[in-house]
């Protein structure tokens, strides 16, 4: 007679082979309908956990890695606010660390969390960077902020984003409104973005007032000069870090007839300024919905492809 394994188990219960090793090992953390389930089919089958399958749990490092790119950014830290929910809920740690947009640091980062054993990593990865080397791993990993082929990734609104600011605009019978963007290089912030200001002008027969900064308030307040010689109405930047550079110009300028929103809803703008535009993308439900994923493909569960965030525009 063949023997029943840890595998039979699960597929039994309809969960993963880590979850059953965690009923084994009175893992707190699972519900008592999942206990009592996977309980019932270790007896109906018979099953006899092995020395290794006890063991499992003393040897689970029950740690999750995170790759932030920049400690800064106020929309990463909001995501990793809610991932870090999820994961302190679970009782697991997290090893936390900045990549700055290095790809040679991230693959350093990204070895290290290897040798730690950590059960799961998620990335905010970079436009650009091949990640294939990670698809021979056998470790559960979440791409946010750009879509990796062959991962689960989490992504932005960042065309719809822009769209809808666009749209309130042009209702309100604004027709000369510039766009502040970043690098095209970067596929989401930059590049989306920026698409979505350039279809909606080409489509309303719109002049395309357009400038690239980075993502600084500082450097924002330099390019401001420049957009401002077109004699605009409106300024739409791409992240609500950049619309402070502009704000911070027209307040120096003594300007007030001129509108400006950003993209981030970022609380220090709700804070300083009482009118104001901007686009909340869902960082930190993105965060949550990062931390439970990654706890879904450790129990072998099936999950999409690819989540995009849902976006609403903000006005104050």
């Amino acid at each position: 007679m063949e023997k029943i394994t840890i595998i039979d188990v699960a597929k039994k219960a309809g969960v993963g082979k880590s979850t059953v090793s965690r009923v084994l090992n009175n893992d707190e953390n699972v519900k008592e309908e999942t206990k009592i389930k996977v309980l019932e089919v270790i007896k109906e089958l018979n099953y006899t956990p092995s020395t290794n399958a006890r063991g499992m749990r003393t040897s689970s490092t029950r740690v999750i890695g995170i790759v932030a790119s920049r400690l800064d950014s106020p929309s990463e830290i909001r995501a990793i606010r809610g991932m870090l929910e999820v994961i302190y809920g679970k009782g697991y740690d997290v090893v936390l660390v900045e990549s700055l947009f290095d790809d040679e640091k991230t693959k350093e980062h990204i070895g290290m969390l290897i040798n730690k054993k950590v059960e799961g990593i998620i990335i905010f990865a970079k436009s650009g960077m091949k990640y294939d080397y990670l698809k021979s791993l056998k470790m559960p990993i979440i791409m946010m902020a750009q879509e990796v082929e062959g991962f689960t990734s989490i992504v932005y609104d960042d065309y719809g984003a822009i769209e809808k600011i666009m749209d309130y605009f042009y209702k309100k019978n604004k027709r000369k409104i510039a766009y502040i963007g970043v690098d095209l290089s970067d596929e989401t912030t930059g590049k989306k973005r920026y698409e979505a200001y350039k279809n909606f002008v080409e489509k309303n027969n719109m002049k395309n007032i357009s400038v690239f900064s980075d993502f600084s308030y500082k450097t924002a307040y330099e390019k401001a000069k420049e957009i401002l010689e077109n004699k605009v109405e409106v300024i739409v930047c791409a992240t609500d870090n950049i619309s402070l550079g502009i704000r911070k110009y027209l307040s120096d300028k003594n300007i007030e007839n001129i509108e400006v929103s950003g993209v981030g809803n970022n609380e220090l703008i709700e804070f300083i300024y009482k009118n104001y535009v901007s686009v909340n993308l869902s960082f930190k439900q993105a965060g949550i919905k990062a931390g439970e994923l990654i706890f879904d493909i450790i129990d072998d569960k099936e999950c999409e492809n690819l989540i995009t965030m849902e976006s609403q525009l903000i006005l104050g």
